[in-house]
């Protein structure tokens, strides 16, 4: 059957026919519950309309908690002699010189905070979606702060997570991990991993030194790997007295700005027994710890190419 598979790959390839043939195998790029894509651009969308749950779950699949309806419109940087602003589709092309791909239609996700309002349910979007459970998942995707954007006491962003996980307040006593990134009050870049057994519902936060920059797009992704732990290899596992454990697991986190390594941390011990990674959370909003420092103007924030692969674990 490959042979037969190859023999028409040949004579395509000799022809104007254009078709693109590779061997058979899985699909490693559809992730996607529910979803045969797993690159998202928001083009297909007409400019100015509202980003609904129902035009969530068509991008990426099964959709849970949304929230921000309201609070997030298709947008465009294009000028409007440039713009395809119809109902067709309309491919990408080169990269152009802001880092986003240059196109006749080229949107974006422009997510509002407004002012005086923190929290998911009253700032900006954050929903779930789910994935085909892997032991590792790479998430990566454009994220830009537009204006003069007030960095408050800091925010939520996009990750990676499985179980029973939340963004915000974390179930202690549950089962479920969450990998998030947030900013600062000075626009650092931070990582919150959440776990069971934690003394803090907020989980852990490490402060990165990567700053993130108003009015420009910025490239990020995130690896999060999940995989047994070798008898030779317990490490830190013999401190850990939470008794949940059927199996030791350990996890690699590892976060890239714009191509720079900006975060990486090895065997880091799994709590529960959840091997995979199923869910991600795309989350934009005023962290809510601090009822007491709000944005005194609404805030945007634009996001564009999420993208999403799975990753097989290696030592």
């Amino acid at each position: 059957m490959f042979a037969f598979i190859y023999v028409l790959c040949v004579f395509f390839s000799w022809s104007r026919f254009p078709v693109r043939c590779r061997p058979a195998s899985d699909d490693d790029t559809d992730v996607i519950s529910g979803s045969g894509q797993s690159t998202i651009t928001f083009d297909k969308w007409r400019l100015n309309d509202h980003y609904t749950e129902r035009m969530a779950k068509d991008d990426f699949g099964y959709v849970t908690k949304f929230d921000g309806e309201d609070r997030a419109i298709i947008a465009t940087d294009q000028p409007i002699e440039n713009r395809n602003d119809g109902d067709d589709d309309a491919a990408k092309e080169d990269d152009g010189d802001d880092g986003r791909s240059a196109s006749i239609r080229n949107y974006y996700l422009r997510v509002e905070l407004p002012a005086d309002k923190v929290g998911p349910a009253d700032s900006g979007v954050n929903f779930k979606f789910d994935l085909k459970p892997q032991p590792g998942y790479e998430m990566s995707y454009k994220i830009r702060f537009e204006n003069d954007f007030d960095w408050v006491s800091g925010g939520m962003l996009p990750g990676l997570c499985n179980g029973d996980c939340d963004v915000m307040e974390h179930n202690t006593d549950g089962d479920g991990s969450t990998i998030t990134t947030m900013w600062d009050r000075d626009g650092k870049l931070l990582v919150n991993l959440k776990q069971p057994g934690q003394s803090s519902e907020f989980g852990a936060t490490t402060t990165t030194d990567y700053t993130f920059a108003r009015n420009r797009w910025t490239d990020l992704k995130i690896r999060w790997v999940i995989w047994p732990v070798v008898d030779d290899d317990r490490g830190d596992f013999d401190n850990d007295d939470t008794g949940r454990r059927t199996e030791m697991l350990q996890g690699t986190i590892m976060i890239w700005a714009d191509d720079d390594l900006v975060y990486e941390r090895r065997k880091i011990p799994i709590i529960g027994n959840l091997k995979t990674i199923d869910k991600c959370h795309f989350s934009a909003f005023y962290d809510n710890r601090d009822q007491s420092d709000k944005p005194e103007v609404a805030n945007y924030i634009g996001f564009d190419n999420v993208f999403i692969k799975k990753f097989e674990p290696s030592a």
